[in-house]
């Protein structure tokens, strides 16, 4: 019986745009990635594990997002593997305020000028 690997990234996030792209669905809306910190809470709900987590800043398109490096990391195969679903005729529309929208906002941007 053969066996599929699905990879994608470093995060569950990013392992599950694959996991979708796998499952056939090809219209994706991202909600939670936002990849940063957001009045100082680092995810949507209470997650004490990551409470301690060192932070670091990072600039994007003259903002300033406080972030942990795992966040950076997934912004930035986040670009790579969405490039990949576009070309695979996937649509993704990215919604929040963070880190990795404002990102992928800027690649559709210029994607589109091209």
């Amino acid at each position: 019986r053969p066996i599929q690997a699905v990879g994608g990234g470093v995060t569950v996030g990013l392992i599950s745009l694959s996991v979708a792209y796998t499952l056939g669905y090809r219209t994706m809306h991202l909600y939670g990635y936002d990849s940063s910190y957001s009045e100082l809470r680092h995810h949507a709900y209470d997650q004490p594990e990551n409470d301690n987590e060192a932070t670091i800043e990072a600039h994007v398109c003259g903002r300033t997002f406080k972030c942990a490096p795992w966040m950076v990391m997934q912004t930035n195969q986040f670009q790579e593997l969405a490039k990949q679903l576009i070309e695979l005729g996937c649509a993704l529309h990215v919604h929040g305020t963070g880190l990795l929208p404002t990102v992928a906002w800027e690649m559709f941007a210029a994607s589109q000028q091209n």
